[in-house]
This record gives structure tokens, sequence and C-alpha cells, in this order.
């Protein structure tokens, strides 16, 4: 099982991959050029339709993907990929490849900000929030902290020697609708 700082680098460093352009000079195929994001609102029905895109892409190049499903963050869709060897990087080159020329991770961000909660709902939200992290062991983290502090005090749980798994299923359930993007 991978420490949360190992999981925070891997995916610090997949996002330097995948918004760096590490291409290897693919083009996405003609047929979703006109999925490609260019700003502004994105629909679902928009943000699903890359989404597929992506996965198709990704069957194209030999990976075995599974089925394209809503993430624990109740707003964003994904899906699994499998093939590979233990740190064998060319799955997260190909997904770039696959997610680049489309300019999926842009889109995925704007369809995550505009699905951010606000007023009561939103209160309702934190309050689950607060109560999942502090049955996760993070005690007395109030409404008024960042995401990186939060993050933060998951961080010094770990060091502590206790385990971070579930402050962070917290953080993948709730985060996305009370914080956005983190951007």
């Amino acid at each position: 099982m991978l420490s949360f700082r190992s999981r925070a680098l891997a995916v610090a460093l997949l996002a330097v991959a995948l918004l760096g352009g590490c291409s290897n000079g693919e083009e996405a195929p003609a047929d979703v050029s006109a999925l490609v994001y260019e700003g502004g609102e994105i629909t679902e029905a928009e943000y699903l339709a890359l989404v597929g895109a992506v996965h198709q892409c990704m069957a194209d190049k030999g990976y075995e993907v599974g089925p394209v499903e809503m993430r624990e963050d109740g707003i964003t869709y994904g899906f699994s990929i499998t093939g590979g060897q233990v740190g064998d990087t060319s799955s997260s080159q190909d997904f770039a490849a696959c997610e680049l020329p489309l300019n999926f991770a842009e889109a995925e961000i704007a369809y995550t900000e505009q699905n951010v909660l606000t007023g009561a709902e939103r209160e309702r939200l934190q309050a689950e929030f607060l109560a999942c992290l502090e049955d996760a062991g993070v005690a007395g983290v109030t409404a008024n902290e960042s995401l990186e502090e939060i993050t933060q005090r998951i961080l010094r749980l770990e060091e502590s020697g206790e385990d971070p798994d579930e402050a962070l299923a917290c953080v993948n359930q709730y985060a996305s609708r009370l914080f956005g993007a983190g951007r």
C-alpha cells in the first residue's frame, strides 16, 4: 500500500506529465476532434463524451479498461486501467497522449468547479465531511480550514504512524463538492 506522501507524489507527477505536454507526438483521433474542450461551461453530456473518448483511446492502445463510472466524489467520472508492469510509466504517457489533445484535464476542472455546492446544501455536506474526518481520526477540523490545511492534518496523522486511508476516503468523497478542483 502506498503511503499518503507517495500517493501525493504520484498524483503530482502524473499531473505534471499530463499537463506538461508529453504526448509522444500522438494526435487525438480525427473522429473525436469535435470533442476538444475549448473553455467555458461544460455540460455533463459533453464531459462524459470526453471521458468516453479517453476511455476508447486507452482501449485502442491495448489497455484493459473498466467501465466508465461515477467516482466517489459524486461529480466526476473515471475508469480503471490495467496493464503494464509495476514501475512502468507507459500507461501514464499513453493516458496523456489520449487526454492532452482533447484538453481533458481542463474540462474536468471546469466541470468540477461548476458543481461546487453553495448555501445550505454546502453546509449540510460540510458537516458530514467534518464528521467523517473526526471518525477517521482527524480531530478538530473546522469549517474554516482549507483543503490544504486538512491535507496537512492527514499527513501528520500518517507521520504519527496512523493509517490515513479512512481520512483519504473522506476527502475523495466530499472535497470536490466542497472545495472544487483545488487549484
